[in-house]
């Protein structure tokens, strides 16, 4: 493992503290739309993972637990003992990586659009691909082969980043968290659209081997169903939540 990254923050609200972790080629804005009905009465965490947005791009490689490490780390600089975890797509993964590397530190899982594994046709025919490309020609080239959005202010290091992450997500192929997810013992949630380009399995596979976990397709619904229906999304989001406080 390297040594935890310095990671950009985005810190808003007060009371119970939920951390927003972003997939692949993200950053701490694609969940702007479910802040303000967040701080309404809890603590809004966003945050850019390493590699991404104005995060530290550390010498690679890199895997899934360096991940949850920064995440862990994050909260003890904030003084957090414990969050509400919502993960998209790769941050679902990190976020799963999280729960079962760092317990005490998981209040609750919502996770959205993710897997727990990954076939090896898929890992060569897409995240093999796409680092191979950011490692020749750089993140936007990666980006367009991937047909996934291009984020403002992308920066030259931003491809390496990208590349060592497509590389960490990889090794789900060699070692899944499926096998582990029964050790997972907080509320959980799997949300996937019907229409998820990566295709609702992962989330329905991972979601029958997590304990009580609850899950919910979203007809009609795609990778990004908290930017196309907000209000159902926070809704959804808010309900479970209070669950996992009662």
């Amino acid at each position: 493992m390297t040594a935890p990254a310095e990671l950009y923050t985005v810190d808003e609200g007060r009371g119970a503290p939920v951390l927003f972790l972003h997939g692949l080629a993200g950053d701490h804005g694609v969940f702007s739309r479910q802040v303000p009905d967040v701080v309404r009465d809890r603590r809004a965490i966003r945050v850019d993972a390493r590699g991404h947005g104005r995060s530290e791009v550390p010498e690679g490689p890199w895997r899934i637990e360096d991940f949850a490490a920064d995440f862990a780390a994050l909260l003890d600089r904030l003084g957090i003992d414990a969050a509400h975890v919502v993960g998209h797509s790769g941050g679902g993964v990190f976020a799963m990586r999280m729960a079962l590397d760092h317990p005490g530190r998981v209040r609750s899982l919502f996770l959205v659009g993710t897997s727990a594994e990954l076939k090896p046709e898929i890992a060569e025919k897409s995240y093999s691909r796409w680092a191979s490309v950011a490692e020749a020609e750089g993140l936007e080239a990666a980006l367009k082969v991937a047909r996934l959005p291009v984020p403002n202010g992308i920066r030259p290091e931003h491809g390496a980043g990208f590349a060592r992450t497509c590389r960490a997500i990889s090794r789900l192929v060699d070692e899944p968290l499926a096998p582990h997810l029964g050790d997972i013992r907080v509320p959980t949630a799997f949300v996937v659209g019907d229409q998820d380009p990566f295709g609702p399995g992962g989330s329905v596979k991972a979601s029958r081997t997590v304990p009580g976990a609850d899950l919910q397709i979203l007809a009609g619904q795609g990778h990004y169903p908290f930017r196309r229906e907000v209000e159902d999304f926070n809704r959804r989001l808010r309900v479970f939540l209070e669950a996992a406080e009662g």
